[in-house]
């Protein structure tokens, strides 16, 4: 029983070490890397403590949850990187742009404020995910917007989206193999 306990513990850390690294990457939050810690550090304690039990009957294979957690932990990362796709498509393709001024950068976080002008109205100080390191104050850059919400910007870059499907395809597909390898054999 016991055991079971330290295999779910250690699960439970992976889960949030993964998680974290997902919140890391998409908000850019430095004080994610704590919970990444965290993670680790239980799956650790629980490695030990299974290595340490190892004299009892263990009913599962450890490897075989952990990249059932791995395939598991790389699906919403293919799900929100195949969204934040079919966004930046539609709105580049639908979607009007325009050119904004840089009003304000946020330290530590992905955002900037912009001031630009659609059909003669000026919006000032409208926030715009996707702020890349060398954008400073007074750069000007070209944003997307649907006309009906022209207060609701969007950066048009695929970066986001490609960062979150290679993630997902790295955990996702390599759970899958971890699966798998008692099936396949390599040559």
């Amino acid at each position: 029983m016991r055991i079971i306990v330290y295999g779910f513990l250690g699960i439970v850390g992976i889960i949030i070490a993964i998680s974290s690294v997902a919140v890391l990457v998409y908000t850019g939050e430095p004080f994610v890397i704590m919970s990444i810690a965290v993670g680790i550090i239980m799956v650790h304690f629980a490695r030990n403590a299974i290595r340490a039990e190892r004299g009892k009957k263990i009913n599962f294979d450890i490897i075989q949850v952990c990249c059932i957690v791995f395939l598991l932990s790389g699906i919403p990362f293919l799900f929100f990187g195949v969204e934040k796709m079919n966004e930046t498509v539609k709105v580049r393709t639908k979607g009007e742009s325009t050119t904004a001024q840089i009003t304000g950068v946020f330290q530590n976080t992905t955002y900037v404020r912009v001031t630009y002008m659609v059909d003669g109205v000026v919006y000032e100080e409208i926030p715009l995910d996707g702020r890349s390191p060398d954008m400073t104050k007074g750069d000007y850059v070209t944003v997307y917007y649907y006309p009906e919400e022209p207060k609701v910007l969007y950066d048009g870059s695929i970066v986001g989206a490609v960062g979150l499907l290679a993630l997902g395809l790295i955990f996702a597909g390599g759970g899958l193999f971890g699966i798998c390898r008692k099936y396949i054999k390599l040559n």
